[in-house]
């Protein structure tokens, strides 16, 4: 089980809120809120999606259980599993180093614990393998590898894993896939369900160990946090995709670019915003309770996000 290390790089937990960033939050909620709800009107979006990583780390009492997924020909040995839980753990770090503390976040550190890794073949899986199960018969919708979908929290989010083969302490709250299906390219997706990197990306950046910028990025995704489009139109209003937070001072780590994230580390207003993230979600989920209330999202017009 890996654990975050500690980072001095953050505004301390007993700061309130920057100034310049007391109206800019609550807008950056609503603005998710409403894009989520507009363009993907089937899904849950922001705050009725239960399976975000805060949702994650409270349901497994400050561990994410992960499902490590290999969609590649190359041998999976001992050092390159222990690498890629480096890196992905490392990444995240960015983010979680900000909440401890704040707001009565109930978890001094976040941990990491990989219960399986779904492989093709079995023979590629080489080195000691008792710490996690194998998986090498399921397979997602678009036939790649991957852990027993009875286990999966985003797909059972009614806390039923009657269909869980190795029981419900085997769930997993979110996968890590590093996916050849991206060809040459330092690419990935991500959402509350899991981290796709592209094989390309691990083999050229991320198995040298050092910043890994776009899953700094993807990393971002699985918190809710949206793509920021950029297109220097400086829009003001919430009901654009091209809305930006106010009095930014840095380019966001969650600003596409180049095909891809390319800021290494994340900016004060993130790490903000992952604080004003677990102050909202905790009380509307019911977490803390201490009278606060958020006003209700505004409605944007008809083709807003289109």
């Amino acid at each position: 089980m890996l654990r975050l290390a500690t980072c001095a790089f953050f505004d301390s937990p007993n700061d309130p809120i920057p100034d310049q960033w007391q109206k800019a939050l609550p807008m950056a909620w609503d603005n998710t809120e409403i894009m989520m709800n507009a363009m993907f009107p089937d899904d849950d979006g922001l705050s009725k999606y239960h399976n975000w990583a805060i949702d994650q780390i409270m349901d497994g009492n400050g561990t994410i259980n992960v499902c490590m997924r290999w969609n590649s020909d190359a041998i999976l040995d001992e050092e390159t599993r222990k690498n890629i839980s480096i890196q992905h753990v490392k990444q995240y770090q960015q983010w979680l180093e900000w909440l401890p503390g704040w707001d009565n976040f109930p978890f001094k550190e976040v941990k990491f614990n990989v219960i399986a890794w779904a492989i093709a073949n079995d023979s590629q899986l080489i080195g000691n393998r008792d710490d996690f199960h194998v998986y090498t018969e399921f397979k997602d919708d678009n036939g790649i590898v991957a852990c027993d979908p009875g286990c999966s929290r985003h797909l059972n989010r009614d806390g039923d894993y009657s269909s869980c083969g190795r029981g419900a302490e085997n769930r997993f709250h979110q996968y890590f896939l590093v996916d050849k299906s991206w060809g040459e390219y330092n690419m990935g997706a991500a959402s509350g369900e899991g981290i796709n990197v592209s094989e390309y990306g691990w083999d050229t950046v991320g198995s040298k160990l050092g910043n890994w910028s776009i899953l700094v990025h993807e990393s971002g995704h699985t918190f809710g946090l949206r793509d920021y489009i950029n297109d220097m139109s400086n829009e003001t209003s919430i009901c654009s995709i091209s809305w930006l937070p106010p009095n930014l001072t840095e380019q966001m780590v969650m600003e596409p670019t180049d095909q891809g994230a390319h800021i290494p580390k994340i900016t004060r207003f993130e790490g903000w915003f992952v604080r004003y993230l677990w102050s909202r979600f905790s009380r509307i989920r019911g977490w803390q309770e201490d009278g606060t209330t958020f006003p209700p999202t505004p409605e944007c017009p008809p083709g807003s996000f289109e």
